[in-house]
């Protein structure tokens, strides 16, 4: 005679469910085990990486849901949509169920904008007209995918819903409302499906929902739709308190504050060795360098492995990152060769120039001379002459800026700032040029600065956004 313990578990491998009085099985295993040809399923079977539960396919024989049984918890699947396992019959719920879940919990606006970086700390501020035309867009479709095809069976009602395809229509709605949106140089107001904003994200969103396949739901598919993690593709991993690191770009900006603080020193003619060789000196000399560590840090994440095959929308993120990755090395490398070259005439002998690096290092007592002392000393310049000079004075630094943020915002993840730093390169060069031509006329590059010319030039490969004009050529051809 079977002795069934009161209280313990189902006796099918893989139910954590309680056993029912009289028998070693749960309240469904003995419904279902009544039925014929019915196998119950072990725990090794469920495609899923939580314990208990069994995974079923519509239609498969044996299978009882709480939404086919109004007498299992009142005829209502309740589950997490991360998994898409009923918390009560421990069943997969149906596909279409599941899918409409997905996508009311991932189609709305800061949704939309949040798991790609374009919110949040260190991102932009949502722009609140851009919400509330999210809102009005996207309400209507979100009541029609609850409503539409309800008749359909399940399978056949997921392949009506991946049919309805809106991104097109999303987005002219959205250009229709922000004709400028081109200008705005924003990722929330980028609508353009193969950018980096919100049309990239609204169309992956859309080749997610086509891609849904409930058989193949695991936690790689849940981290894509932006549950449980970041998505598949973006950097993400689980970071360990205290785990920090200095960004590279922060030893640049360190390097550069130092050189600054030997340029003073020198400068002085050993004056300011004296004001720095006490406790408080040296604490005001290094308390930016301390600032700069605070800045730059970041916390080590840990990298993922990548999937052998990823989808295609992750594969064609990642191929517009290698893409920039490789014009701005390109960039770097012609950055390089124009601070190598000549900048201008200077030195006690005839013919003798400073290259851009020379320039660099002058820059900041140079700027600081022309901002502060130079008006005073000479009286006879003019207001567009005086402006040029500071402006021509401060390029090195533009350019060093520029160059260094672009490399900086990559690394993040955040390419669409590149367009950014391009027009500043290009406006501040473009505006000393205009002064320049004002107070002299039209100006060639000369043996003399063609370094300049050529280091002003390379901020077009700084914009590495797909409209970028270097980026439009290296996409054609690669």
């Amino acid at each position: 005679m079977e002795i069934v313990k009161v209280g313990g578990k189902c006796a099918i491998v893989g139910c954590n469910l309680r056993h029912i009085y009289g028998s070693s099985l749960c309240f469904k295993h003995a419904r279902i085990l009544n039925e014929e040809g019915h196998k119950a399923k072990s725990v090794e079977e469920v495609p899923w990486w939580e314990e208990g539960g069994i995974a079923t396919e519509g239609g498969e024989k044996g299978v009882v849901r709480c939404d086919d049984d109004p007498s299992l918890h009142y005829g209502l699947c309740e589950f997490d949509t991360r998994d898409g396992i009923c918390w009560h019959c421990k069943n997969m719920v149906h596909p279409d169920i599941h899918l409409i879940h997905l996508i009311c919990n991932r189609r709305f606006g800061r949704r939309l904008l949040q798991p790609y970086g374009i919110l949040g700390p260190g991102g932009e501020d949502l722009d609140p007209e851009l919400l509330e035309a999210l809102d009005r867009i996207l309400e209507p479709l979100e009541l029609r995918d609850v409503a539409s095809h309800s008749s359909l069976p399940p399978q056949d009602r997921v392949k009506a819903l991946q049919e309805m395809d809106d991104r097109e229509h999303i987005l002219s709605e959205l250009g229709a409302q922000f004709p400028d949106w081109r200008e705005r140089g924003l990722d929330q107001f980028d609508f353009d499906p193969n950018g980096v904003g919100l049309g990239y994200s609204i169309s992956r969103l859309y080749d997610d929902i086509h891609a849904f396949n409930q058989e193949e739901w695991g936690p790689e598919w849940a981290i894509e739709w932006g549950l449980g993690g970041d998505p598949v593709g973006l950097e993400s991993s689980s970071v360990a308190e205290g785990d920090t690191e200095m960004h590279p770009v922060g030893y640049i900006v360190g390097a550069g504050y130092l050189w600054f603080v030997l340029q003073m020193v020198i400068d002085s003619e050993g004056e300011l060795i004296g004001l720095l060789a006490n406790d408080i000196g040296i604490a005001i000399a290094f308390a930016p360098l301390w600032l700069i560590n605070k800045i730059f840090q970041r916390k080590i994440s840990d990298v993922e492995e990548e999937s052998e095959e990823p989808t295609p929308n992750i594969r064609e993120a990642e191929t517009n990152s290698s893409l920039a990755r490789k014009q701005l090395i390109a960039t770097t490398i012609v950055m390089a060769i124009g601070f190598l070259l000549p900048w201008r005439l200077g030195g006690w002998e005839w013919g003798q120039t400073f290259n851009g690096l020379e320039e660099l290092r002058w820059a900041p007592s140079e700027l600081s001379f022309w901002l502060f002392d130079a008006r005073d000393l000479f009286y006879g310049i003019s207001t567009t002459e005086w402006l040029s000079i500071v402006i021509r004075s401060a390029l090195p630094l533009v350019f060093l800026l520029t160059f260094a943020s672009t490399w900086y915002m990559h690394l993040r993840g955040k390419d669409s700032f590149s367009r950014t730093a391009s027009r500043i390169h290009l406006y501040v060069f473009g505006l000393w040029y205009t002064l320049v031509f004002l107070s002299w006329g039209m100006t060639f590059p000369s043996e003399y600065d063609i370094g300049l010319y050529i280091t002003a030039i390379a901020g077009i490969g700084l914009d590495t956004t797909p409209d970028g004009i270097m980026s439009k050529y290296i996409r054609r051809d690669g």
